[in-house]
């Protein structure tokens, strides 16, 4: 399977160079997850692909009306919902639970130095609530070394601590404007990781990121 992960910055059927892109996201892969998706509706992104269905589309951003985040797929997830986190920023959590085991997240940080406190806000969660497997994609508005310290502040509290918590990257600059790798997923043990690489057309001020992976149990 795949899944891609994309702050697109707006609608990303407000443009030709952004449609390109989505037209691309949803032929290749089989899960998207979108940042700051604007006003995507299913009657456009019907017009890009009619294989496709928005799940979850909502604003996860408290004190900013721009963190609205979507779930695309093709497969329909036996349940989706918003998971409604403890951050001082109001960054919150979409997700969809399917029926081979696995929950996806989308997520977008706060930036301005909290986005390490909100990455790892979801990743606790994810590691002691979720049951099964759980991928997060997401614009963590932080670099992955920044995180990779926090994973074992990550596993306390959590209801088996002997659940782990990876974080998957491309090691390739995804924000150009701070040349830092922002985008990513943090993924749970027994996800088996293939390839993990950014998408070669950006798209608003970031890349996409594609991780093709297979579920072990």
């Amino acid at each position: 399977m795949r899944v891609a992960t994309w702050n697109s910055q707006g609608n990303p059927t407000s443009s030709d160079s952004k449609i390109k892109i989505l037209s691309n996201l949803l032929n290749e892969c089989d899960i998207i997850l979108i940042q700051e998706c604007g006003g995507l509706s299913q009657a456009s992104l019907d017009s890009v692909s009619t294989q496709k269905w928005l799940y979850s589309c909502e604003q996860v951003g408290a004190f900013n009306n721009r963190c609205t985040t979507c779930i695309i797929s093709k497969q329909v997830p036996v349940a989706h919902g918003c998971i409604y986190l403890q951050t001082d920023t109001g960054r919150s959590s979409l997700y969809a639970t399917f029926g081979e085991g696995f929950t996806v997240l989308t997520f977008h940080a706060n930036a301005g130095g909290r986005g390490a406190a909100d990455a790892q806000l979801v990743g606790q969660h994810a590691v002691g609530k979720i049951p099964g497997n759980f991928i997060i994609g997401g614009d963590f508005n932080c670099v992955p070394f920044d995180l990779s310290s926090r994973r074992n502040i990550i596993r306390i509290g959590s209801n088996s601590r002997g659940k782990e918590l990876r974080i998957v990257s491309s090691g390739s600059n995804t924000h150009p404007g701070s040349h830092h790798e922002l985008d990513y997923f943090l993924v749970s043990e027994n996800i088996d990781v293939r390839n993990v690489a950014k998408y070669h057309m950006q798209g608003g001020d970031h890349y996409p990121v594609i991780m093709e992976f297979d579920i072990g149990y």
